[in-house]
């Protein structure tokens, strides 16, 4: 009897502590939601909130699509009207920008890119509550929310300049 209480206890902490960062289950299903089967106002919405949950002040310079891709283009609140509107006319350098994926079914958050310090910010705002940027510098696995029973695996990574937050969620 005790070897079986043993055993129960076991399984419980090993299957509850699997992803090393203490989300719970149902954290992934709305991580899931948030990024899945978007309708074009919760696209917005999500774009806003990561650009909101950015350690820089942004406002949004435009929204783009193009084909099968929806994206939102945010400059710094601080640039000037000229600076705005040059950005608005040739393009910017400074931005940050929120990819999306347009299929019949839906909208799908892609990826975002921009500056570490931004990223990390929206990484710990939307993704995982839990993580310093200790933990992020230090350990992959602080850069990877990833379950299997639901299919959430989005990634905060360096692949070069800039910084990306990827959705490879299924």
């Amino acid at each position: 009897m005790k070897n079986l209480l043993y055993t129960l206890l076991l399984i419980g902490s090993v299957s509850f502590a699997q992803d090393g960062y203490s989300l719970k289950p149902e954290t992934y299903t709305e991580i899931k939601a948030k990024v899945l089967q978007l309708d074009s106002l919760s696209a917005a919405d999500l774009a806003n909130d990561i650009a909101g949950a950015a350690e820089t002040d942004y406002r949004l310079l435009k929204a783009e699509q193009e084909d099968n891709h929806l994206n939102y283009y945010y400059v710094p609140a601080s640039l000037s009207e000229e600076a705005f509107n040059e950005a608005l006319e040739m393009g910017c350098t400074s931005c940050l920008v929120v990819y999306f994926d347009v299929y019949d079914t839906g909208i799908r958050f892609n990826n975002v890119a921009g500056d570490y310090e931004d990223l990390f910010a929206v990484w710990k705002a939307e993704f995982l509550p839990s993580v310093t940027a200790e933990l992020a510098e230090s350990s992959f696995k602080y850069r990877d929310v990833k379950d299997k029973t639901t299919g959430v695996n989005i990634r905060l990574s360096n692949n070069g300049a800039p910084w990306e937050i990827r959705n490879n969620t299924y």
